[in-house]
């Protein structure tokens, strides 16, 4: 079942590009946002496969983008890679058992802050990133280094965030 809708993905991704008008700001930014939706959903089932359904959640570590030190309380940051902190969450079987505040080495970087930020996280263990944006190269060496990416919207603390990803990982075992 999901490699037949692995194979629509790739169908509706191919007349995205083939079907939309070319040469206006429009077209294109139409284009990309489409695109970028089809590799989440991509993403997504290429998660499910590797995971599996039907398995207890068992541990996670999930890191968030944010604009200060508050743990839990504080807002996501509305980017991921410049952000001023990352607070690392280790979750067990749903419940919340560690916070942690790590400042981004990266935040200042006016090019190549992605791959350290990322570097970084790897080291650190994080199996789960929930932001409101990611960028393309961010996205594939994040999914280069398994680390599963949670769309979120602004205005998100991170409590909420972890609670979005926790339930959508369990909604799919």
């Amino acid at each position: 079942m999901v490699v037949d809708i692995s194979l629509l993905l790739d169908d509706v991704d191919a007349s995205i590009q083939r079907r939309l008008p070319t040469g206006s700001v429009y077209a294109s930014t139409l284009q990309a946002i489409l695109l970028k939706k089809v590799d989440h959903v991509k993403h997504f089932l290429s998660f499910i496969l590797r995971e599996g359904c039907g398995k207890k959640m068992s541990r996670i570590k999930i890191a968030i983008p944010t604009k200060g030190d508050q743990g839990l309380e504080d807002y996501i940051s509305d980017v991921f890679s410049r952000a001023e902190k990352f607070t690392v969450v280790d979750v067990e079987d749903g419940s919340i058992i560690k916070v942690k505040v790590v400042d981004n080495p990266a935040k200042t970087y006016e090019h190549g802050a992605g791959p350290i930020v990322v570097n970084m996280l790897t080291d650190m263990g994080v199996t789960a990133v929930g932001s409101k944006m990611f960028g393309v190269g961010v996205s594939a060496l994040l999914e280069h280094n398994g680390i599963k990416m949670f769309n979120l919207e602004s205005k998100t603390t991170v409590k909420e965030a972890v609670q979005k990803i926790i339930k959508s990982i369990q909604s799919y075992k």
